[in-house]
């Protein structure tokens, strides 16, 4: 029971670490280079996209992530949409990938043990983050992705929001040991998670 407890507050404080988005700085494969604090200060909202050079839904994701990209503005607008190879792959290959899957974004290479990847936590691909002008952040799946941009614009993702999505979804990939639990924390919220045999 004690061991239990353990793991229950390892996750919840890992929960609470990755409300506020951790700071970068990094280099796009083309030589450009981003600071996030600096976009996030020029009131911009920021999408993450954190995908493989191997992976079949990173691919087809790139279609849905180049309309978000072209819906507002394609860097001129209030959005950025930056993508993240997490394997190591060349700058030739990062920008072959996106270009022949159709996104026009900003796209950088990263190696498995590069730091922004232990920042967020990235544990598989795809992985998706929204992060607020106001450095709130959150994981969260392709479908959801135009919905968290607006709430950002328009409730600036605080309690409100959160009190809506306590509980949003828990997935598990059969054959795979990885559960997901989606979920906000709702400030003074009490938490109880059971865990049954799957």
């Amino acid at each position: 029971q004690i061991f239990t407890l353990i793991i229950l507050f390892s996750f919840l404080n890992g929960i609470n670490a990755q409300l506020i988005a951790p700071d970068f700085s990094i280099t796009d494969t083309n030589g450009n280079t981003y600071t996030l604090y600096e976009e996030l200060n020029k009131g911009k909202t920021i999408v993450l996209d954190f995908f493989g050079l191997q992976c079949g839904s990173c691919q087809s994701d790139m279609g849905v992530l180049e309309l978000v990209w072209q819906n507002h503005g394609a860097g001129s607008g209030d959005v950025w949409v930056w993508a993240y190879e997490t394997y190591g792959g060349s700058d030739y290959e990062v920008n072959d990938f996106v270009t022949i899957n159709g996104g026009t974004f900003p796209s950088f290479s990263l190696s498995a043990e590069d730091s922004l990847i232990k920042k967020y936590h990235v544990n598989y691909v795809p992985s998706y983050f929204i992060i607020c002008p106001n450095g709130y952040m959150k994981s969260c799946p392709i479908t959801d992705i135009e919905q968290y941009i607006s709430a950002c614009a328009t409730l600036d993702i605080d309690e409100t929001i959160m009190e809506k999505n306590q509980l949003t979804s828990i997935f598990s990939v059969p054959g795979n040991s990885h559960i997901e639990v989606n979920f906000s924390i709702v400030k003074n919220a009490k938490i109880s998670i059971e865990l049954y045999d799957l």
